[in-house]
Formats: structure tokens, sequence, C-alpha cells
């Protein structure tokens, strides 16, 4: 019996298996791994085509425009005289509270409560001058900005009742009659 294999251990043959003791063989295995091996490189794909890929133009979605950097500078110059306006109203208002009366708020007087402004009776020529003019209970500010653009502001009484506008012209007194709405 050495040179024979008993019946039992003998390969076996049956619908397209073969079988052999310790292997297992099966016709057409290459071709379910080739299949297999497609399969995972086309799921690889698509996910790269719907995650990664860039894509094109028509498809990015409609963004509202971009200001262009003259526009925002011309912004930031407005903000700017907006923002002195603001800080000389401030300093009247401070003066007020110690005077009792706008009358006596003079720009030598803004000047000392708020150095980083200059003050007029005049036309304010920048954001660095305010045209200043204070009868009884009311206040005006005017502060021309770079954009040439002049930005009044009005206070009203003691509880600080504001007003402001803009025009062209730039003196305390357009301030007073051209200061007519709540916000800039």
């Amino acid at each position: 019996m050495l040179g024979q294999v008993p019946r039992s251990v003998a390969p076996l043959k049956c619908r397209g298996i073969r079988a052999v003791p310790g292997k297992v063989r099966e016709r057409g295995s290459a071709t379910v791994a080739v299949l297999a091996v497609a399969l995972i490189l086309l799921f690889a794909g698509s996910l790269y085509v719907l995650a990664v890929a860039p894509r094109p133009e028509r498809a990015r979605p409609i963004r509202a425009a971009k200001p262009t950097p003259v526009q925002r500078s011309l912004e930031e110059m407005d903000a700017a005289a907006q923002a002195g306006a603001r800080s000389a109203s401030a300093a009247a208002l401070t003066a007020y509270a110690d005077l009792g009366s706008f009358d006596e708020v003079t720009p030598p007087l803004l000047a000392m409560i708020e150095p980083s402004l200059s003050y007029t009776r005049g036309e304010s020529g920048d954001e660095g001058e305010a045209s200043v003019v204070g009868q009884g209970r009311s206040f005006a500010v005017a502060v021309r900005s770079a954009s040439g653009t002049c930005w009044w502001l009005r206070v009203d009484g003691p509880d600080g009742a504001t007003m402001v506008g803009s025009g062209d012209a730039c003196t305390a007194a357009d301030a007073q009659t051209g200061a007519d709405r709540t916000a800039w």
C-alpha cells in the first residue's frame, strides 16, 4: 500500500470543483478576483468624482458680488468720518453733563475732552477735523470723509436723541438742518 492512495483520499471531481487533500481549487477563481478588483476600482473612482474632483465653473453656486477694493476703501473712509462725528458728539455730551448747556461747548473745550480730532466752527476739511456748533439743548457736528461725502450728526437734549445725515456741504450749521434720519 505504499505507492497507492486510498480511494477516500484520491482527488474528487464534481461539477467544476477539484478537491485535493489540503487544497481546494475552483475553476474561474481568477475571474472572480479580477471582477472584485474592478468593482473596488470603480467604487474608488466614483468616490473621487463625487467628493474630490474639481467641479466645472457652471456647477458653482451664484454668489453676491463682492465690493471692489475701491468700493471697500470708500466705505472705510466714510466709516472713519462717521466715527469722528460720533467721537465729537460723545465729547460734547460729556461737556453738556458738566455745563448743562451746549452754548459753552467750544472747539478748544472739545479738543481737551477728545484730542484725537481737531475742531472748527468753519467747514470740515477731512475726517480728522470736525465742524461743530452748540446752541442750548442742541449740538451738531459735520465731518468730511476722504470720499468727499460730508457726514452730519445732531444731538438734541441731555438724553442724546441723535439724528444723522449726509451731503455735500460740510459745516455744523448744515448738520443742524440736514441731519433728519435715525441711521446713516
